[in-house]
């Protein structure tokens, strides 16, 4: 198992996740990339890797309140595809 920067204490329990923007760079201004983030979200909960309570996007960070089986990979894993595709 690789190390992850996520500390998780207890798989399968709500956490509160918080995503910021490099620079706080008002990035979720622009509709396509809010698109990419919901339509990521929807995704995971699909799937069933993440039960989703609910989200909050602002202009330069997200809030969710989440959990899953494996919560430490999944968000990364969202993080690293949200952050390569582009509008």
């Amino acid at each position: 198992m690789g190390r992850s920067r996520y500390k998780i204490i207890e798989n399968g329990q709500p956490y509160f996740v918080t995503c910021t923007i490099i620079n706080w760079m008002p990035i979720f201004s622009n509709k396509e990339i809010v698109e990419i983030v919901v339509n990521s979200l929807r995704f995971l909960q699909e799937e069933n890797r993440l039960t989703i309570f609910g989200f909050i996007i602002l202009e330069n960070h997200l809030h969710v309140i989440a959990s899953g089986e494996n919560l430490a990979k999944d968000i990364s894993n969202f993080k690293s595809f949200t952050g390569r595709e582009s509008p």
